[in-house]
């Protein structure tokens, strides 16, 4: 939680948020192509 709140600090409110939703929607989706490959 602690690093989410840093983003949003040093930059805006709207891009810290909308970076942590792309990493997390980026780290979703890689695991989900390396699971269709198996």
């Amino acid at each position: 939680m602690k690093r989410h709140y840093i983003f949003a600090s040093h930059g805006t409110l709207a891009s810290g948020v909308l970076n942590s939703v792309e990493l997390i929607l980026g780290k979703t989706v890689k695991c989900l192509d390396a699971v269709r490959l198996r």
